[in-house]
């Protein structure tokens, strides 16, 4: 129990954060995150070095570079890290 902030982070999204959730005995409702995708090397920003990882995997089924989940690295992928480019998590 208590005020605490909650952060959410999946594989090659960004994290993200919520500040100041008060915790009771039932626990924490009502929460909603919104990610964002192209997190390739898992540092929480989207920058060169995922496009790296994107680029060496590209045309296979990856899986690191795989952003979309259609099991294979291609254009869609580089389209979303291209999207996003520049984009930094919550700490």
């Amino acid at each position: 129990r208590g005020t605490y902030d909650v952060t959410a982070k999946a594989s090659h999204w960004l994290r993200s954060k919520i500040g100041s959730v008060n915790i009771t005995g039932d626990g924490a409702m009502n929460l909603n995150f919104s990610l964002v995708n192209g997190d390739v090397d898992g540092d929480n920003e989207v920058t060169v070095g995922d496009y790296g990882i994107l680029s060496a995997q590209f045309g296979t089924a990856g899986p690191e570079a795989d952003l979309n989940g259609d099991g294979e690295v291609d254009i869609g992928d580089y389209s979303i890290l291209s999207s996003n480019f520049g984009a930094v998590g919550d700490d």
